[in-house]
């Protein structure tokens, strides 16, 4: 705290008293000039704070009390008391009798000139001024911090000390234009304001005011909103209908206005198909919104202006996009004709409505066609309550592809025998295949040597390959997947979801690496010497959750140089205990004391319907539904 003074120099008044010299001056009084007047002090300071200021003097002989000014204008002695701007004036009731005393009713960050006189009966000293003329209260700070009990998500309530004068605060959010809110009488009073209507998850600056004088000011974040869950999310193909408790989402008086959606996983903005809720919606909790594309992953969120207070992702019902072709297809001939005729056409639908046998059809997928969509449906597209059985050696893909997408089929040829061609995709030596998207969804597979086979050369890019709530009954020697020595120049990722693998031989017989396996919620029973090959060099990452291991006395993998433990990363995976795994390469946590047949209710006539509850949330959940 800073100290100002008027000091009389010792020497001074000494040589002046013993000369007995009388001096009548405009400025300081330090002496008597007759006996109606009286010594001024000789030493006058002030120490200042906000709104007050500690008066220190040397009391002078003779004194009844003396008289305090401060004023925001410059005194002299024909300045008569009272008379300057924003004069104050202490002591005129005659209580000030000795020092220290402090000044009040100041204002912060404010300059005053200041001046002392005594006085007794029927006598007075000259006024005394500051040597330094001026002094400046400190900032005032009346708000402080504000408690964190004080602060929601959409309101500040400021507290100050009861009885204050001020008249209004000003609320600032970054560079947003200000807003001024007034303070009654009442708050002023009391001593508290309750600032509303705010946003969520914004740092505001809030500044207290009397008139023009700031008397405090104060930084607040006001509180992240809390984030709701739907109560209900049902998806059709082309619509989506959303519940959630509206009491719940409500903040004060205060809840949500808006929602937004988008394509993808991902959280919509204001720029994604913003729109305001209705009254019925917001008091009914309920929304729905039409126009999606089926087999399509949206996000919906409701907001509040621009903030998120509920968020969800689904994905619409399976269904045919509405920019593909559809083409019925219920024999050979139909098929070999959609494929010749529609070869211009860049997003094709082939509706398979019953069994056929397309061993002896067109093979090879025409470069030309881009997506390419094979359902088993019905001539409107919806899936068939049974699923077609389509015979089918050795499908090809010689071009690029974004999407090729195999729905609701059995898909089998002549056995697992190794005739020739014996696979339901084959990717003959010469085939350039670039697939972005390779997806097999609520499919059974059978009867075969192996699902897909990229031979020798069969050169190209495949990024991801996935199947999906799939059955795979018995699948020969090559299994799910056999890539020959220089098979492809790029491989991403397999995925193995939500399906049943019951005696596949093996899930991967590889010479190439470089890729992901992924296997999540499968249940996988029985295999032949080894469920994972690799090469012996390079790298094969594998990601296995959720999943169930069961009859497998064989390797888990191998290369040890492609596939090590350290390239396993395995959550909430088991095993029985009839599935030692060997040579220490193993999947999944043992179940000590649990066999094959404890866990599963028949695998050996596939059957695998978990009969132990704690894990019942893991493998393929068709077994537990």
């Amino acid at each position: 705290m800073k100290k100002l003074t008027h000091i009389i120099k010792t020497g001074v008044f000494v040589l002046l008293a013993s000369l007995n010299i009388t001096s009548c001056v405009d400025g300081n009084d330090w002496e008597t000039v007759d006996g109606n007047r009286l010594f001024g002090t000789t030493s006058f300071s002030v120490s200042p704070a906000a709104i007050t200021a500690e008066v220190n003097w040397d009391a002078t002989p003779k004194t009844d009390y003396y008289i305090i000014e401060a004023s925001l204008e410059q005194m002299d002695n024909d300045t008569p008391m009272g008379s300057a701007s924003g004069s104050i004036v202490y002591g005129e009731d005659k209580s000030i009798n000795k020092s220290p005393y402090t000044l009040t009713g100041l204002q912060g960050e404010t300059t005053y000139y200041l001046r002392i006189k005594s006085v007794a009966t029927g006598k007075e000293s000259r006024w005394i001024y500051l040597e330094d003329a001026t002094f400046k209260t400190d900032k005032e700070e009346i708000l402080g911090t504000v408690p964190s009990e004080n602060i929601t998500e959409e309101s500040v309530l400021l507290t100050w000390q009861a009885g204050l004068e001020v008249t209004h605060v000003i609320i600032t959010a970054g560079v947003e234009n200000p807003e001024q809110k007034n303070i009654t009488a009442e708050e002023a009073a009391a001593g508290q304001k309750l600032i509303d209507g705010l946003l969520p998850g914004t740092e505001y600056t809030i500044s207290i005011y009397n008139g023009e004088v700031k008397r405090g000011e104060t930084t607040v974040m006001t509180v992240m909103p809390v984030m709701v869950e739907f109560s209900s999310v049902q998806a059709t193909k082309t619509s989506v209908t959303l519940a959630w408790d509206p009491e719940a989402i409500q903040t004060g008086t205060t809840t949500v206005s808006h929602y937004a959606w988008c394509e993808g996983n991902r959280t919509p903005s204001s720029s994604d198909n913003y729109t305001a809720l209705t009254a019925e919606q917001i008091s009914q909790g309920q929304l729905e919104i039409t126009g999606f594309e089926p087999s399509t992953t949206y996000t919906v969120a409701l907001m509040r202006g621009t903030y998120v207070r509920a968020m969800t992702s689904f994905t619409t019902s399976k269904g045919i996009p509405s920019n593909y072709t559809k083409i019925a297809v219920s024999n050979v001939a139909e098929w070999n004709d959609a494929l010749t005729n529609e070869a211009g056409v860049e997003n094709l639908a082939l509706l398979l409505t019953g069994d056929i046998d397309l061993s002896n059809g067109t093979k090879e997928i025409p470069s030309s066609i881009h997506s390419l969509l094979i359902w088993g449906a019905d001539a409107n597209g919806e899936k068939s309550g049974n699923m077609p059985n389509i015979k089918v050696q050795g499908l090809k893909f010689n071009g690029t592809f974004s999407q090729i997408e195999l729905y609701n089929l059995h898909l089998y040829n002549t056995g697992t025998a190794t005739n020739n061609g014996n696979y339901i995709i084959d990717q003959a030596t010469g085939t350039t295949g670039n697939i972005t998207n390779l997806l097999m969804e609520s499919c059974k597979f059978s009867a075969t040597r192996g699902i897909i086979r990229i031979r020798k050369e069969g050169a190209g890019r495949w990024d991801n390959c996935t199947f999906k709530n799939c059955i795979f009954a018995k699948v020969g020697d090559y299994g799910i997947f056999t890539f020959d020595s220089g098979a492809l120049t790029t491989f991403g990722a397999i995925s193995l979801v939500q399906s049943t693998l019951d005696n596949t031989y093996k899930i991967m017989k590889s010479a190439i690496s470089d890729y992901t396996i992924n296997i999540d919620q499968c249940t996988i029973f029985g295999a032949g010497t080894t469920l994972i090959e690799g090469p012996s060099s390079g790298t094969i990452l594998i990601n296995i959750s959720k999943s169930l291991f069961g009859g497998i006395t064989s390797q888990a993998y191998n290369s040890a140089n492609s596939i090590s433990a350290a390239g396993i990363a395995q959550t909430e995976a088991f095993r029985t205990s009839n599935c030692p795994f060997a040579q220490n390469r193993i999947f999944g946590e043992m179940i000590e004391g649990v066999t094959d047949a404890q866990l599963f209710t028949n695998p050996t006539d596939g059957d695998f319907t978990v009969l132990v509850d704690e894990y019942k949330a893991y493998g393929d959940q068709r077994w537990n539904k």
